[in-house]
């Protein structure tokens, strides 16, 4: 963590913006009485959900995606189709997907749709990541759930 709290690997952060238009934002009277467990949660909803979801940097996506093949849950050409949007978006970022024929919010979609199609394999990319890590995010934070509840 950027506070220096804990040391590195002890801590998960996951953060979340929401900029509302500027015509449906709250005032802060009003905001700080709203549940924005919905809006924010949205986030995490994906870990919660998935079986098995794992963040992961690039190469450790693409890692995971020639093991979920192996293991069987997806067909060799799928993951190779993956592992093809893994090196497009490493490469440039949603950038890759850009095209100038298109509005931004179709480009923009364009992207998010590439990295649904991950999730959906149980890979969920993050840059910020080391290359080659893979973390077990939706187990440690069932784990983490299940242990605070208890």
């Amino acid at each position: 963590m950027e506070s220096g709290s804990d040391p590195p690997g002890l801590r998960i952060r996951v953060e979340s913006q929401n900029r509302p238009p500027k015509a449906r934002r709250y005032r802060p009277d009003v905001l700080a009485s709203l549940d924005l467990a919905p809006v924010f949660g949205r986030t995490m909803r994906h870990y919660l959900t998935a079986e098995r979801l794992v963040a992961a940097g690039p190469d450790g996506a693409v890692a995971e995606l020639v093991a979920e093949a192996q293991r069987g849950r997806l067909s060799m050409a799928r993951a190779e189709k993956l592992a093809g949007s893994v090196g497009f978006l490493k490469h440039a970022g949603r950038a890759a997907y850009h095209d100038p024929a298109l509005s931004a919010k179709e480009n923009n979609r364009r992207s998010a749709r590439r990295l649904k199609a991950l999730r959906d394999a149980g890979v969920a990319l993050e840059h910020e990541l080391p290359p080659a890590a893979v973390v077990p995010t939706s187990e440690l934070l069932r784990s983490a759930i299940a242990e605070f509840t208890a």
